[in-house]
């Protein structure tokens, strides 16, 4: 099929890939042309797995390609995928859904498909957006053309994971009135062995929004909890989570211990593009039709207080806090990205940079941190040159190879502590550390 894909962000190039391995004609439109340069010069622009080289492929194979907006490529569309941020400010400063720039992707669009007379189009929502959107915005704004139709189909991609999410998905969403439009996405994901669902656009806007509240409340819980813990006396928080995880309620149908467990487990809270603006943007929503969202606007609080929560525990035992050496592992919102968007880690290093301290900083997925945050953060290129020294150690994210070091030939100060949220140290050689939800011994 001949595919249009609104948006060369995240979602957008990684779907646009995988659609041309597909062996789809995909046609990427991008507002901006530095990148639709670095895409069409194969820059891909984020840390993704696997993304580079099929992103390569394609490109050389002419499966791919990435262009300004241009009405005869719309008009030679067969679907059209509407890729755009969701992503607005609202009056208190913090991140919300916005359908912006979908209602003006919509217009250009609708704008460029008049007089059509070729082929029907179909029009489909990729992008996080509150239930009503794909109908009152999208179908709306196509109204008058017959030979449109639209759909919504979420996206279910974790950053670091997004290619084998996409290829191997665990399920696939089809939101649509039109029986024309889900014809045209089953058949386009015909060679993807996951089940399909066929439902309205407001239950398939609903299905991504939950599935990301939940794994949002997940971490909060699971924090709650440690914050419970921490306060108890003789408490092993890794005996407590494991006791959680064993229980078979959470196993799959193949007896299997069901992947949510991976967030049921003490953590300095969720970051990204995604769980804290969804979250927040579905509570909104329940408030504009009426309902007061107890549970979804507590998701969020807990998770805000995380940082505030780990400092704390660090000041307690550092009294001299601002003359201590702190090494800081993992600045991604999570581990395998590059992503700093709302990453605890920075939300961290800011309600820490007040009380003082020399902080150096280390990820293996990122160099520079200038544009993420106010504050300075001295960025090492290596994790020794990171932990030279420090009196205070701070792993921020679960990434693979920090569970592998050495912490006997570290190059840590001699009594230093290690802070360790996600419990990836094994072997600490002496040194202290600390984990979320050990209560105190009695």
């Amino acid at each position: 099929m001949n595919i249009t894909i609104v948006g060369a962000g995240y979602v957008g190039l990684v779907s646009g890939a995988c659609f041309a391995e597909l062996g789809h004609s995909v046609r990427i439109i991008e507002a901006d042309r530095q990148k639709v340069d670095r895409v069409n010069g194969n820059q891909v622009g984020m840390f993704e797995p696997g993304l580079v080289g099929l992103l390569a492929k394609n490109l050389q194979d002419n499966r791919l390609m990435a262009t300004l907006f241009d009405p005869a490529l719309v008009q030679s569309s067969e679907v059209i995928f509407l890729c755009v941020g969701t992503s607005g400010t609202s009056v208190d400063g913090r991140d919300d859904l916005s359908t912006n720039y979908l209602a003006n992707a919509c217009d250009e669009i609708a704008g460029a498909l008049e007089g059509h007379e070729g082929d029907p189009v179909t029009i489909v929502v990729k992008s996080t957006v509150p239930p009503g959107t794909t109908r009152n915005i999208v179908m709306s704004s196509f109204s008058e053309m017959d030979f449109v139709s639209v759909a919504m189909n979420p996206e279910f991609l974790r950053e670091g994971m997004a290619i084998e999410d996409f290829m191997n998905p665990d399920r696939i969403v089809i939101g649509a009135d039109d029986k024309a439009a889900s014809r045209i996405l089953e058949k386009l994901y015909a060679s993807l062995d996951a089940p399909i669902i066929v439902t309205t656009p407001e239950t398939a806007e609903l299905v991504k929004l939950a599935t990301n509240s939940f794994l949002a409340c997940a971490i909060s819980f699971s924090n709650e909890m440690a914050n419970i813990a921490e306060a108890t006396a003789n408490v092993e928080a890794a005996d407590l989570f494991a006791g959680l995880h064993l229980d078979k309620r959470f196993e799959g149908p193949d007896g299997r211990r069901a992947a949510i467990t991976a967030y049921l487990k003490p953590s300095s809270g969720y970051g990204g593009s995604c769980l804290p603006k969804d979250t927040l943007g579905f509570s909104d929503y329940a408030g504009a039709i009426g309902l007061e969202s107890v549970l979804l606007t507590s998701i969020s609080t807990v998770n805000q207080g995380r940082a505030g929560h780990i400092v704390e525990l660090l000041q307690r035992s550092c009294p001299d806090l601002q003359s201590t050496d702190i090494a800081v592992l993992g600045l991604a919102f999570k581990a395998g990205t590059d992503d700093l968007r709302h990453s605890p880690s920075l939300k961290l290093l800011e309600q820490l940079a007040p009380r003082g301290g020399r902080v150096r900083a280390y990820d293996p997925n990122i160099q520079d941190v200038d544009t993420a945050t106010s504050i300075e953060i001295e960025v090492m290129m290596s994790v020794d040159q990171c932990l030279q020294g420090a009196r205070a150690v701070l792993i921020l994210t679960s990434e693979p190879s920090f569970k592998t070091i050495d912490w006997g030939v570290s190059g840590i100060a001699e009594g230093a502590i290690i802070y360790d949220p996600w419990s990836v140290v094994g072997n600490a050689h002496g040194y202290e550390v600390i984990r979320l939800g050990n209560g105190p011994r009695i």
